[in-house]
């Protein structure tokens, strides 16, 4: 072991690396995204709120999930609730299914109709191979689409001619048991490339508010591959495919029709799913770009209610510069096929045996003044099976006076469409057994329940926005950005008439919490972040949010929750040091503001990452996330029938080789 150490070391001394920082600040304000305005774009042009973690970024954050990443942007709420389920979001509105953030992975939307929810335990990648992740805080509707309301994020993988070669990545820990990810890219002639990969985790439990184990360990697999093919006349072809399987534990509490009513158990979860990709990529001579896309998504999750969800999604679009008008435009349709098991805790009724949705957008970015000032007007048309016609229109201005400012406004209106749970679904609470002395004769059990309505409608949001990004020296970068949302109709729950339900083997009576459109309000909020480079060796990382909502809720209580569910301060400060060629440590503090509505306290943690870059195709680095404390509490579910669980420190240790 000491001679392989040693010959580490000398071949570290004999092949020195540039340094370790990444982009500089003039590089990352020309890199190109694009979430923003579905083509490619520097990100100096976006006007938006769009943030981007880099591979730089990745690679050095110690993070080993998607999920823990998205603490690195602005104004995002990133909260842990057990060991396998997160709550996040963005601009408040956090729970478990965040129905307002869209999220993407290389341009396949990635959710659950039934709740239009992301399961994150399930939305997993190969980090090393994630070229970008691309964040937009406030609408993107206009762009992608229904429930694009408070933000987009959009995945981004390398192709598969930057992924050749084999790479293999190899993390243990306290709480990330094991992290395992293969990957070998190669050539199929001249013009096609390709990569295939596995990767494999293993997660250990946490414990409960109780100090004790939580019985939520769990463990994902999967594998898959993708191939790009360059024709010289048709274009670029793209294919990629993905399966997944993955088992879970956790323990819930979940009603029965006989005394005492409840009762905790161990519930074993058991995912199968995968996708497969396509996409056609053409620039004709006149100057036009085509982009066609298809996928097909499947997902079954066995668990108290089994879920079988299949997706098919196409999608066309069309961008052309047409003198001092750049038009970009397309349609899309999708349809989706929903299953569930219907057990006593949760039933989700039948609204349709498919879901469609079809669309069409236009998009016009009008430039004036030898291009430092652009108008951008849009519109997205959108019909879906629950309430028709849905038009998400969006107007902004970006004035650009040199190439190191960008200022921009918008206003926009998005809309957040129904589920099919949301117009189906009866969801008993846990802890709210009637006492058989208030029960009717004949009337085994009595529980309350959130009940759907087949009258539910969309939600919508009005924003205002502004913000400014400015490369303000070689060294500092700051974004600034401001709004003010106007929600209108959002889902609230109103107390219904109480009904026996007879399709059990008894009888049982229902006090239904039903689902309205009568919740209304607005939010405001600061998100500010810096990126400063001190020096050829240190670089300062800084962004805080402040978020302010104030909702209205006429037929309950549900205005306290929302409004008292997302943190109002959050500061993130991050240094990241090179200690000579090879080494660099990187430290992050974090700060998250009270959660009142579900009586989570305020938290301060520190991760800590230090790295060491033996060669060119090897880097080991050692990491402690939540290094302040052992165990806090980031969340706690409130209609789930799981219970909450804690945060814990975790030391892991890890190997990166590419050959």
């Amino acid at each position: 072991m000491i001679l392989l150490f040693s010959a580490v070391l000398q071949a570290s001394a004999q092949d020195p690396l540039h340094d370790l920082m990444g982009l500089s600040l003039e590089d990352l304000m020309s890199v190109e995204v694009s979430v923003a305005s579905r083509s490619q774009q520097p990100l100096s042009a976006a006007a938006g709120a769009v943030h981007i973690i880099t591979r730089e970024d990745i690679r050095r954050s110690g993070a080993t999930s998607i999920a823990e990443l998205l603490r690195l942007v602005p104004g995002m709420q990133v909260a842990r609730i057990d060991a396998n389920k997160w709550a996040i979001s963005a601009r408040g509105f956090n729970e478990r299914f965040a129905n307002k953030l869209l999220v993407q992975v290389d341009g396949r939307t990635v959710y659950t109709p039934a709740f239009s929810g992301v399961y994150w335990e399930e939305l997993d990648v190969v980090l090393p191979d994630v070229e970008r992740i691309e964040v937009i805080r406030g609408p993107g509707a206009t762009l992608w689409g229904a429930n694009a309301v408070n933000g987009v994020v959009n995945i981004v993988t390398q192709t598969a001619a930057q992924t050749q070669g084999g790479l293999v990545q190899a993390i243990v820990g306290d709480e990330d048991r094991a992290i395992v990810s293969l990957r070998y890219g190669g050539r199929l002639g001249a013009n096609r490339q390709y990569r295939v990969y596995a990767k494999f985790s293993d997660h250990d439990a946490a414990v409960d508010t109780a100090g004790i184990d939580a019985r939520d360990s769990w463990s994902m697999a999967r594998g898959g591959g993708r191939m790009d093919w360059k024709h010289a006349r048709w274009g670029d072809f793209h294919v990629q495919a993905e399966a997944l399987v993955g088992d879970l534990t956790n323990q819930v509490r979940l009603p029965q029709l006989q005394a005492p009513f409840f009762r905790r158990q161990d519930d074993a979860i058991h995912v199968v799913g995968g996708h497969l990709l396509g996409r056609w990529d053409f620039a004709a001579d006149s100057g036009a770009q085509w982009t066609a896309q298809m996928f097909y998504n499947v997902q079954d999750r066995e668990e108290y209610v089994e879920q079988r969800v299949q997706t098919v999604d196409f999608d066309l679009q069309n961008s052309h510069r047409y003198g001092r008008h750049s038009v970009i435009w397309g349609s899309g349709f999708r349809v989706s096929r929903e299953h569930f098991s219907q057990p006593l805790a949760l039933r989700v009724g039948s609204v349709s045996p498919n879901e469609k949705m079809a669309s069409l957008f236009l998009q016009d970015d009008i430039a004036l003044l030898d291009d430092r000032l652009h108008f951008i007007l849009g519109a997205k048309l959108e019909h879906n099976d629950f309430t028709g016609l849905e038009v998400q229109p969006t107007a902004r201005v970006r004035w650009s006076p040199d190439g190191n400012c960008t200022l921009w406004s918008s206003i926009s209106r998005a809309v957040r469409t129904p589920t099919a749970g949301e117009r189906g679904v009866r969801v008993i609470l846990p802890g709210t057994a009637l006492p058989p002395s208030l029960l009717p004769e004949g009337v085994a059990a009595g529980f309350a329940a959130i009940t759907g309505d087949s009258k539910f409608g969309s939600e919508t949001l009005r924003a205002v926005e502004a913000g400014v990004r400015m490369l303000a020296t070689s060294w500092l970068l700051v974004d600034l950005s401001a709004f003010m949302h106007t929600y209108d109709d959002v889902r609230s729950l109103a107390q219904g008439n109480a009904f026996v339900d007879n399709s059990q083997s008894a009888p049982i009576l229902i006090l239904p919490l039903v689902f309205r459109n009568e919740m209304a309000g607005t939010s405001q909020g600061l998100e500010a972040a810096a990126d400063m480079r001190l020096g050829t060796a240190t670089r300062l990382l800084f962004h805080y949010a402040y978020l302010d909502i104030n909702l209205d809720d006429p037929s309950g209580a549900l205005a306290e929750r929302e409004e008292g569910g997302s943190p109002t301060h959050q500061a993130y400060v991050k240094v990241r040091r090179d200690l000579g060629q090879r080494l660099g440590l990187d430290t992050a503090m974090r700060y998250v503001g009270t959660l009142p509505a579900i009586n989570v306290e305020a938290y301060t943690e520190l991760d800590l990452r230090l790295g060491f870059r033996a060669t060119p195709d090897i880097d080991l680095h050692v990491a402690v996330h939540n290094a302040l404390s052992s165990q806090h509490q980031e969340y706690a579910p409130v209609s789930l029938h799981s219970d909450p669980a804690l945060a814990q420190r975790n030391v892991q240790v890890g190997l990166t080789w590419r050959y």
